[in-house]
C-alpha cells in the first residue's frame, strides 16, 4: 500500500522515527555499560566467603531448581514475525548456584538484568547443570541461608 505524504499523521515523520530508534540505541548501549560496570566493581568470591560484603559475583553451577523447568526462560521475537511486532518476556523461578564451597541462593527480581551467552538480545535459557557467574546483593536470611538479589542484577552464562 502507496502512503502519499499527505497521508502522514502530522506527528510522525520518517525522520523522528530514525531519532527515536538512535534513541533507543544509546539508551541500549548506556545499559548494557553500567551492566559491565556493575559486574567489574563487585568483588569475586566463593560462596564461603560471603560474610563481609554487600554485593558480590559468585561463579557456579546450578544444581537445583525451585518448580518444574528451566531457572531462566528469556526471548525476542523479530518485528516481521506479525502484526503485533516486537514481542519479549521472561520467566524465571529460584535456582541454587553450587561452587566446591557450598551453595547459595538466587533469586532474579522482576527488574534484574539477564545477558546470555551471545549479549543481551539474544534469548537465554538456563537449567540445571549450567555454569553462570551471578552477580547481585548478598543476603542471609533467618535460616542461615545466602541469597542473592537485589536491583541492577546481572546473570551471564560462562
Amino acid at each position: 500500500m502507496f502512503v502519499s505524504p499527505t497521508d502522514r499523521s502530522p506527528f510522525q515523520s520518517s525522520s523522528s522515527a530514525r531519532r527515536h530508534r538512535f534513541g533507543r540505541r544509546i539508551a541500549a548501549r548506556v545499559r548494557a555499560w553500567r551492566r559491565r560496570r556493575l559486574v567489574a566493581s563487585a568483588p569475586r568470591r566463593r560462596v564461603a566467603d560471603l560474610d563481609d560484603v554487600a554485593r558480590a559475583t559468585v561463579v557456579g553451577t546450578v544444581a537445583e531448581v525451585v518448580g518444574v523447568g528451566p531457572a531462566l526462560e528469556a526471548w525476542t521475537t523479530d518485528a516481521n514475525a506479525g502484526p503485533a511486532g516486537v514481542a519479549s518476556g521472561r520467566a524465571t523461578r529460584p535456582f541454587v548456584l553450587e561452587d566446591p564451597t557450598g551453595a547459595v541462593h538466587v533469586r532474579i527480581p522482576p527488574a534484574g538484568a539477564v545477558v546470555g551467552e551471545r549479549g543481551a538480545s539474544a534469548e537465554t535459557t538456563v537449567e540445571c547443570g549450567d555454569r553462570l557467574s551471578v552477580t547481585g546483593q548478598v543476603v542471609r536470611r533467618r535460616d542461615g541461608r545466602w541469597t542473592l538479589t537485589g536491583p541492577g542484577f546481572v546473570l551471564r552464562k560462562r
